[in-house]
């Protein structure tokens, strides 16, 4: 019939979630502050265990992981991506056209294609992305714990154009940190 199946609601009494909050939690905009004490509010409310946990290194294992592999990946993937899906513009069609200055950037900061191995990018593969899976992994079995419950940004939808650094109570933080700091891991 093409209808989609219904989804039972999930029940959240006795759901374990972890919070990190020396990570997570640092340095957050008042107003995703506040929105965040809500839900974790309301989660509570309806029986949720929330676990404040400790994820020593994270941010270590992030730079030494994540990054390397993010810039490693991304221009194969994409180029892979539109080439699959006959879409009408090349990888080379769509760094040609990049008009945001920021993204211009970030395309440049890329590995470009090649089929020479970089030992940054293969200790990233190798040695710290198992590592900060293994990280994860003890945390989540140590506390028993389903998922971990942070805010996605450290900030609210900014303004277009905003996309160098944003003023987070006070302090100028870089765009790229304030939107991907917490989403990285």
């Amino acid at each position: 019939t093409g209808d989609a199946p219904s989804i039972a609601p999930a029940t959240l009494a006795g759901l374990r979630l972890g919070i990190d909050r020396a990570f997570f939690f640092a340095g957050l905009d008042p107003d995703v502050a506040q929105a965040t004490a809500q839900v974790i509010a309301r989660l509570q409310a309806a029986g949720v265990v929330l676990v404040e946990v400790e994820l020593p290194g994270l941010q270590g294992l992030i730079d030494a992981a994540g990054v390397p592999i993010i810039f490693h990946d991304f221009l194969p993937s994409l180029g892979a991506y539109l080439a699959g899906n006959a879409a009408p513009a090349s990888l080379a069609d769509v760094q040609a056209q990049l008009a945001s200055p920021d993204v211009q950037v970030a395309f440049s900061l890329c590995t470009p294609v090649s089929n020479r191995e970089d030992p940054v990018y293969r200790a990233a593969r190798d040695v710290h992305r198992p590592a900060l899976q293994h990280l994860m992994a003890t945390c989540f079995a140590h506390h028993g714990i389903a998922a971990l419950l942070f805010p996605t940004t450290l900030v609210p939808a900014t303004p277009i154009g905003a996309d160098r650094s944003v003023t987070i109570n006070g302090v100028d933080v870089p765009f790229g940190t304030a939107i991907g700091r917490n989403i990285l891991p």
